[in-house]
């Protein structure tokens, strides 16, 4: 959960109840995208239907609504890569957690091309979080392994 710094309305809780955003204008991505779906259903989970005002894919936007007090939203850890926050944030009820991973078939997996965009992910997803902070992976670029 994210908010401007200045409003100061996130509560000092370890999880945020979300019910308590309910009558706050939204930016969220657009209708269809997985994402949007999930804070939806996430947001009904909590009772209510968000007041979504804005709506987005690009997360630049989100956070630039979001600091100016013009909305409130949901934030991957992601869009901060290792960057302080610039928004106040809250952690989700249940801590949710996404799994990113990549797929080739079986014949392409060793392919060079395939194997170096892979390694550059895990590189990137390990650099981009300190030790334990949810970032797994291989630096294998995903070889099948025996």
């Amino acid at each position: 959960m994210a908010e401007a710094p200045a409003t100061g309305q996130i509560p000092n809780v370890l999880a945020t109840l979300l019910a308590d955003f309910a009558g706050r204008p939204w930016v969220l991505e657009p209708a269809g995208t997985a994402s949007r779906e999930w804070a939806m259903q996430l947001c009904r989970g909590a009772g209510f239907e968000p007041d979504v005002r804005f709506e987005t894919a690009d997360l630049m936007a989100h956070i630039r609504l979001i600091r100016s007090g013009n909305a409130v939203g949901l934030l991957p850890d992601l869009v901060w890569a290792g960057e302080e926050p610039s928004v106040r944030l809250a952690p989700l009820p249940g801590d949710p957690q996404r799994e990113v991973f990549s797929s080739a078939r079986l014949p392409s997996a060793s392919r060079p091309a395939v194997v170096a965009v892979r390694d550059a992910l895990a590189r990137a997803a390990a650099a981009s979080f300190p030790a334990g902070l949810g970032a797994t992976g291989t630096l294998d670029g995903g070889r099948p392994r025996g």
